[in-house]
């Protein structure tokens, strides 16, 4: 598998996520939940993968792969689907190769859910009046 995926594109898509979950304060509900799962589940999948636990590996990134589609990229979450798919065929050193490849994509998802909940945590700030 070789990602298309562009160094920099964005990973998050807040507009595709108000449109999956009807409203931005659900998109953010779902946002924090998936931010937390990520952080968890990424190293583990490593660590599985490392120590050739496909099955495991595999499970974890069904989950992520169901939630995916809802915010992130089309690119990212096509991606994600493909590797999930890919861990009832391929070996642990194929998988290792290929979740070697999307890792970055998906640490820069977080970075840009974490960024997102930051800002929309922030108390609205009154426009200065400009006399």
């Amino acid at each position: 598998m070789r990602s298309n995926l562009a160094p920099q594109e964005p990973r998050l898509d807040v507009e595709r996520g108000i449109a999956a979950m009807g409203s931005p304060a659900a998109l953010r509900l779902v946002l924090q939940v998936a931010y937390t799962s990520l952080q968890q589940d990424l190293p583990v999948i490593a660590q599985a993968l490392a120590a050739g636990d496909v099955y495991s590996a595999g499970e974890r990134l069904h989950g992520i792969k169901g939630y995916l589609p809802l915010f992130a990229s089309e690119a990212l979450a096509h991606g994600m689907l493909l590797l999930e798919r890919r861990c009832s065929t391929e070996p642990a050193d194929t998988l290792i190769a290929e979740f070697g490849e999307l890792r970055p994509a998906l640490a820069q998802l977080l970075s840009e859910i974490s960024s997102y909940l930051a800002l929309e945590s922030l108390p609205a700030q009154p426009i200065a009046d400009e006399r």
